[in-house]
C-alpha cells in the first residue's frame, strides 16, 4: 500500500468508494476538488501497488488548522 496526495484522476474512484459507504459523508466532485485546493485542506488515497494502474483502497479527507487536523471524510472500498 502507498499513501500519496490526491489528484484530479482520483475523483471517479473516491465517489464510487464513497457512494459505496452508508458511514461516509456524500460529497460531489467539487467538494474534493475545493478542499484538494485549499492551503489548509488535504485528501490522501491509499493506492494498491500490487495492480497496475494502482487501485485506490481508500481515501481520508482533513481539513488542518494549527498543528492539528480535523478528518472531514473517510471511506475505504467495501472489498478491503
Amino acid at each position: 500500500m502507498k499513501i500519496r496526495l490526491f489528484s484530479l484522476r482520483d475523483l471517479e474512484a473516491i465517489l464510487k468508494i464513497q457512494n459505496s459507504s452508508t458511514q461516509t459523508a456524500a460529497w460531489n466532485a467539487a467538494d474534493y476538488e475545493r478542499l484538494a485546493a485549499d492551503p489548509q485542506g488535504m485528501v490522501l488515497i491509499a493506492d494498491h501497488e500490487g495492480t497496475a494502474p494502482p487501485e485506490l483502497l481508500g481515501f481520508a479527507a482533513f481539513h488542518r488548522v494549527s498543528e492539528e487536523a480535523e478528518l472531514w471524510n473517510l471511506a475505504i472500498a467495501p472489498q478491503y
